[in-house]
């Protein structure tokens, strides 16, 4: 669901299309209503069966249909939704949608706005309906490295919607993940239940949650997040680097022995471990000036440049994390006088609508925090705003052009970098 909602999420950005968003909120939706604990982390899986049979919670006749909408909308929702008599799926059918629904009101001969509609209304009953069902069972552990990668999707999704719900279960999350799942040496620990949190945790987990930390402080701008996605990098460094030749092992220098201590960089049902580690420390190196960051990546991706080559499809994460390091360096810094608060936040909003990747961004002014972390203290020398002001600093490597002032003139600004 995690990799789903960004995919979306920048689907939706690169096309303004309405219906990638709707399936961005759909998903998030779920997730924040069925599979997050009271304490905020995110549960890691549902059962696919209830009851003892495989799929029964979701799956759908015909004649349920009919018991629930009535004879009309049952047979247009159907048709939508590919609900026939003998089904998909052993005898009945996984709702999805073979066709649009402009495509459908065609066929039908309807107006396409009065058939959504219909279909949102039936939407609902049938979903009030199955809550009356036997929900599947639930694996409510939580794992540092999958909620890393919720935590970084709610942010980015957060963020591009204008949904503060969004970015607020985030905080929620990675809070929850920062208190209750360390050591009292502010190691990691893998995996969390019913009060306990235990195992070392693994490269994917410290890679997953530092990346969430840097798409956190850009969606709430709030340089704590900074300083603890710092705090796990440099521990990143030292108990996973190899010094010697480039990359990150799978497991911590000072985990159990094993017969063989690995490098993974294939990528799997999730991103490669070595993969989220460079895309994060290149961030952080971006955003900080730390040059042992740029390093630690670089180093990476030349280890895994073999892969990239001969099998590509094996290492889409690695190649975003080349694309990242080969673009050039992009360092956005948006500061907001202290009286400038909706010429802020239009700044801020206008400039996440937009597909722009690849860049870091960096923001102070009435509505971020007043904590200030010494790790951006260079990006933000000598950019600061007056009273209403907002200045927008577009910076290669904290050398900066001169600032963008106006709020007509930083939305061109925005189309303008999008579109380069």
């Amino acid at each position: 669901n995690a990799l789903l909602v960004v995919a979306y999420t920048e689907a939706y950005q690169a096309t303004s299309d309405p219906h990638y968003a709707h399936t961005v909120r759909e998903t998030l939706d779920y997730v924040l209503r069925d599979m997050t604990g009271v304490e905020g982390g995110f549960s890691s899986s549902e059962d696919a069966d209830s009851e003892g049979v495989e799929g029964k919670f979701y799956v759908w006749t015909p004649e349920e249909l009919e018991a629930v909408l009535g004879v009309g909308p049952a047979k247009t929702f159907g048709y939508l939704y590919d609900v026939e008599p003998g089904g998909n799926f052993e005898g009945k059918s996984i709702l999805n949608m073979p066709k649009t629904v402009e495509q459908a009101a065609q066929v039908l001969g309807c107006d396409a706005a009065s058939l959504a509609k219909e279909l949102a209304e039936s939407r609902a009953k049938l979903f009030e309906h199955r809550q009356g069902r036997v929900a599947p069972g639930k694996d409510d552990k939580v794992l540092v490295s999958w909620n890393g990668l919720m935590i970084d999707a709610l942010a980015r999704a957060g963020a591009a919607l204008d949904e503060p719900r969004y970015v607020a279960a985030a905080e929620r999350a990675a809070n929850f993940v920062w208190s209750a799942m360390r050591d009292d040496a502010g190691r990691l620990l893998h995996t969390w239940r019913d009060g306990r949190a235990s195992l070392n945790a693994y490269l994917d987990d410290y890679a997953a949650l530092a990346n969430a930390f840097v798409s956190l402080y850009e969606a709430a701008f709030d340089e704590i997040y900074i300083d603890r996605a710092i705090e796990l990098a440099d521990q990143l460094l030292e108990l996973f680097g190899d010094g010697d030749h480039g990359g990150f092992f799978y497991t911590s220098n000072d985990h159990e022995r094993l017969i063989l201590r690995t490098k993974e960089f294939q990528d799997g049902s999730i991103p490669s471990g070595n993969s989220l580690a460079t895309i994060a420390m290149l961030r952080l190196g971006r955003l900080t000036g730390r040059v042992q960051y740029i390093d630690a990546a670089e180093r990476t991706l030349k280890l895994a440049a073999p892969l990239m080559r001969q099998h590509p499809t094996a290492a889409g994460q690695m190649l975003l994390a080349l694309d990242l390091y080969l673009d050039p360096s992009k360092e956005i810094v948006i500061a907001c006088g202290p009286t400038s608060d909706g010429a802020c936040h239009d700044a801020i909003k206008s400039l996440a609508r937009q597909f722009f990747p690849n860049k870091a961004l960096a923001c102070r002014g009435p509505e971020t925090s007043d904590y200030h972390s010494p790790a951006l203290a260079a990006l933000f020398a000598g950019r600061e705003a007056d009273a209403s002001e907002v200045k927008v600093f577009v910076c290669e490597h904290f050398a900066c052009n001169a600032p963008v002032v106006g709020r007509e003139a930083v939305r061109a600004l925005w189309r303008q970098l999008a579109q380069a």
